[in-house]
């Protein structure tokens, strides 16, 4: 019999599920995002009720994940960032990280997890009973959205020193009435 080749696609499924345990609003595997793909996308909810979305690269490897992955994903993490598609990149391994691997997360800002880590952090969501939350989170404002600004309020009476108001008189400063 013919040794099957491992393609991660199960670890992925359990890193969805894990997420799906913890109680998380949204998790889809194999999502398209500017252009990549992403192993896991989650969304959940922080404390504050705020929206908080992870994109996640699962490797099955037989040896610890080496620093090429994590600059690799960085680079995806960083883009998805700044496009504001995500808040956060976590790295999810079966058979841990190098040290290298570990300095170059901390210094790009990606979170390394071990899937038996993962899974332990799920099964403790189920003992406390954190379930799905109600209703939706607060999600963070789209990138389009202009930036507001401030606009001088209009009162009456309020012309330029000189000017000619509407009713005809004129106006030496302050608003002054017939």
């Amino acid at each position: 019999m013919a040794k099957k080749k491992k393609t991660g696609k199960e670890l992925e499924k359990r890193v969805a599920d894990a997420y799906r345990a913890m109680g998380t609003w949204k998790v889809e595997h194999d999502k398209k995002m500017a252009g990549n793909q992403i192993d896991v996308y989650v969304e959940l909810e922080t404390p504050g009720h705020l929206l908080h979305r992870i994109a996640v690269e699962a490797k099955d490897y037989a040896k610890p994940v080496g620093v090429a992955i994590v600059n690799d994903f960085a680079v995806v993490a960083k883009l998805l960032r700044q496009e504001r598609l995500v808040d956060e990149g976590i790295i999810v391994s079966v058979n841990g990280f190098t040290t290298p691997a570990r300095d170059a997360a901390e210094t790009h800002g990606i979170r390394l997890l071990e899937i038996a880590d993962l899974e332990a952090q799920a099964e403790e969501a189920k003992a406390e009973g954190r379930t799905r939350p109600t209703k939706p989170p607060i999600a963070h404002p789209p990138p389009t959205l202009p930036t507001p600004t401030r606009c001088r309020p209009t009162l009456p009476g309020a012309w330029r020193s000189g000017a000619r108001s509407p009713r005809g008189w004129q106006e030496t400063g302050a608003p002054s009435w017939p």
